[in-house]
């Protein structure tokens, strides 16, 4: 009987766990979406951007151990539920399938959820992948794409991201003084797409992650700015932040470091005005001078604004074109 090793991947692994993850894109069919060049994913991997478990089949010298199967992860933040690992790309070599080895790396990536203190798992799930999905199943897991009718969509770094001039308006970079009424703007979204069942995150969780300690996710926002007098007929300029967009890293092996962008809303008498696409191309701009091969985004299947939104920058429904499902997995 086979011995296999289940072990975090080191540096010296990274050229066969890329060479895994290009038989992974060929069995799954999605060459077209793949994006990532071996010296990218190399550079990514030393650089801590993402982390694999991988599996080693044991022979009889050292010299005969071979990495038959892997899972990368990495860490992003939804407002929803806060910090929350994103296993992907999980891959087994045929040879080695319908031994329970995926669920083996399911529950790894589960167990260092848990000892770092982050409760919420959440994947990708291609249709051809049924060993990854059986593992799913019986490691616990709900399809948000069927339940929540939500589509996957990835959008790639647009050539030009210039921000249109909007009177009376601000677009700027949201700061932690802001943090209070991006909650308050987050709270309406939930209540108008009646997601108030999964949202966990406080106000002090909300606040305390955004800080300049953990930033875990950053902000662009929508500042308002009008006058308003007083009883003794004197007016002053008042500022009211009246839309946002939160954005934090996520590392996807398909496409490289990419940007998770979500939250985004406008107060309902500010639409109309091309402010939303004014917040987005902002904070595009935001994520590219940090660096970032693409973004990523999770969007209702009747939202059509901002379906048209990210359509008109040459975002692609994954869910519709290759049948990508959003999964949360059960911790």
């Amino acid at each position: 009987m086979d011995s296999y090793e289940f072990r975090l991947a080191v540096a010296s692994d990274v050229a066969g766990l890329y060479d895994l993850l290009k038989e992974y894109v060929i069995e799954q069919e999605l060459e077209e979406e793949f994006k990532n060049s071996r010296t990218s994913f190399e550079e990514h991997f030393n650089q801590v951007l993402f982390k694999a478990f991988v599996i080693e089949i044991e022979g009889e010298t050292e010299n005969q151990r071979q990495i038959i199967g892997c899972i990368f992860f990495s860490i992003f933040y939804r407002y929803l539920v806060g910090a929350t690992t994103f296993p992907h790309c999980c891959y087994i070599r045929p040879a080695f399938r319908n031994r329970g080895l995926e669920q083996k790396l399911i529950q790894h990536t589960k167990k260092m959820s848990r000892d770092a203190d982050i409760d919420n798992m959440f994947t990708v799930l291609t249709p051809l992948n049924a060993s990854y999905r059986k593992a799913l199943e019986h490691e616990g897991m709900i399809s948000l794409t069927s339940s929540l009718e939500m589509d996957v969509w990835i959008m790639p770094n647009p050539p030009s991201t210039s921000t249109q001039k909007c009177d009376d308006y601000i677009i700027r970079d949201g700061t932690e003084q802001d943090l209070s009424n991006i909650y308050h703007l987050l709270e309406e979204l939930i209540e108008m797409e009646n997601l108030s069942a999964l949202f966990k995150v406080s106000k002090e969780e909300f606040e305390r992650d955004g800080s300049a300690d953990k930033a875990l996710y950053g902000s662009v926002i929508v500042e308002h700015r009008h006058r308003v007098e007083d009883q003794d007929e004197e007016s002053e300029v008042v500022l009211d932040i009246v839309g946002c967009l939160l954005y934090s890293k996520m590392y996807y092996a398909l496409i490289g470091q990419a940007y998770f962008l979500q939250g985004i809303y406008l107060k309902p008498a500010q639409k109309g005005k091309g402010l939303g696409k004014a917040l987005l191309r902002a904070t595009l701009q935001a994520c590219k001078k940090r660096s970032g091969d693409g973004f990523i985004m999770i969007i209702h299947k009747e939202n059509k604004t901002s379906q048209s939104l990210v359509r008109s920058l040459h975002a692609i429904n994954l869910t519709q074109s290759t049948h990508i499902e959003w999964i949360k997995a059960l911790l």
